[in-house]
């Protein structure tokens, strides 16, 4: 039971993170784009301040439940191809849990910093398409 309960917190959590990327980069930037700057800056911050709970979960949900789901397969006996696709998926999954910790950072009020959050999210939701094809793959070599 445990097993059911590990994977489907996983998927969850990956589904939260990859979908609220895809969110943020193709619905709510381009809608901040009419409001001005004192209106983008507050809805950026109140943005951050909610996201920030979600993103912490996320991360714990993703580490927990991915180490436990590959000791489970490690210890069943893999060969090195599952391996290297598992250290791609980890190092993708390093690169959005630091694209997820800093969008829910406050904006640090300098412009051009802060227009590259869009940018930063887009990279995140390749990086998230990215592990779940690698995770899709990894499915396959040990069932």
């Amino acid at each position: 039971m445990i097993d059911v309960i590990l994977r489907w917190s996983h998927i969850l959590a990956a589904t939260v993170v990859v979908g609220g990327f895809a969110y943020a980069r193709f619905v709510l930037y381009p809608a901040t784009k009419a409001l001005g700057e004192d209106e983008q800056a507050k809805l950026r911050e109140g943005i951050a301040a909610n996201l920030r709970p979600w993103a912490l979960t996320s991360i714990v949900l993703l580490v927990v439940s991915g180490s436990y789901n590959f000791y489970q397969v490690v210890t069943s006996g893999v060969d090195t191809a599952y391996h290297m696709a598992f250290g791609m998926k980890f190092l993708l999954a390093l690169h959005v849990f630091a694209i997820l910790f800093m969008l829910s950072t406050p904006p640090s009020g300098d412009p051009a910093k802060d227009a590259k959050r869009p940018r930063l999210a887009l990279g995140a939701f390749i990086s998230g398409l990215m592990i779940l094809l690698l995770g899709a793959y990894l499915r396959t070599l040990h069932s």
